[in-house]
């Protein structure tokens, strides 16, 4: 039966193989940051079609447009639009200035 391994990550004797495991592990983490960086420039790309166009009605039916594509591909972003939000306070009574 063998001892169980002492508390230290990286001692030679419990872990040999340390050295190697934490490199595949930041190998990973940079790997997988190197995925999130790409993936945000793709959805920060088409963003930026949806919204590139000048005509501020039809910008904000094209914005509607893919929230509802979204809406519809994937249900975990449907708590967003339903149920309606309840509004505590009334227009009137919001602190940001008016136009």
């Amino acid at each position: 039966m063998r001892d169980p391994k002492c508390d230290n990550p990286r001692c030679p004797v419990c872990y040999p193989n340390w050295k190697v495991e934490e490199a595949a592990a930041r190998k990973r983490a940079e790997d997988d940051k190197q995925d999130c960086i790409d993936w945000w420039r793709f959805y920060q790309k088409q963003a930026e079609a949806i919204v590139a166009v000048g005509d501020p009605v039809a910008r904000n039916r094209r914005i509607n447009a893919a929230y509802a594509t979204l809406w519809l591909e994937t249900r975990r972003f449907s708590g967003l639009a339903w149920p309606p939000l309840r509004r505590s306070k009334s227009a009137a009574d919001c602190s940001m200035p008016r136009n």
